[in-house]
């Protein structure tokens, strides 16, 4: 049933049916459920053999569809990748189907670190610590463990302390379609970075993601 190789990609799959009949909207989604995980947008223009230009419209249709239709799943864009998953409301229904244990709540001080880092990632505990003001280092560890935050490499310093990125399952947990998405820490807490970091580890930590 899956279509998908060991490593998530997905295989041609057979075009003749769509050669008469344009509306790719049925292939598009059986090659996302199959998959299951993300596929970027490049993976669906070559298992479909269409342009990203067709591929895109019959995106944006299915997700208005599984939207006003109220359907079980929602189409779920991740940066550059597009997944089908459970919709919200029904999801509670879902785990009892699966036996899931309910996710991980989510503090009010994970949440904090959670946002810091997608605003300034990739980015130390240190600089973490600064903005909260207190060591938040239990919640890092948490975070790394939930999949939520993940090591992007280390600094050239003293220590080499580790940096950090947010996960792709951030952004589904929050439904976000990408960092953009992020709601930005206020314009006064800026000043609270000045002196954290010399310019010279900004520029190191921005190249750990390149």
């Amino acid at each position: 049933m899956n279509a998908c190789g060991s490593y998530g990609s997905c295989n041609y799959i057979g075009m003749e049916e769509l050669e008469e009949n344009k509306n790719i909207d049925p292939a598009v989604e059986a090659v996302l459920f199959a998959c299951g995980d993300p596929v970027s947008l490049s993976e669906l223009c070559l298992a479909l053999d269409e342009d990203r230009a067709e591929v895109l419209k019959s995106l944006a249709r299915l997700r208005d569809r599984y939207a006003l239709e109220d359907r079980g799943v929602r189409l779920l864009k991740l940066e550059n990748s597009y997944q089908l998953c459970t919709a919200t409301q029904y999801a509670p229904a879902v785990r009892r189907a699966l036996k899931l244990a309910e996710p991980a709540k989510l503090s009010r001080a994970a949440i904090e670190v959670l946002l810091i880092v997608a605003n300034y990632q990739p980015t130390t505990q240190k600089f973490i610590d600064a903005i909260r003001g207190g060591d938040s280092s239990y919640w890092v560890a948490w975070l790394l463990d939930q999949e939520l935050l993940r090591p992007v490499g280390k600094l050239d310093r003293r220590g080499q302390p580790n940096a950090y990125a947010t996960t792709l399952a951030f952004l589904k947990m929050f439904h976000l379609g990408s960092l953009a998405e992020v709601p930005s820490i206020a314009p006064k807490r800026q000043t609270e970075l000045n002196g954290v970091l010399a310019e010279s580890e900004l520029d190191e930590l921005a190249e750990l993601l390149r």
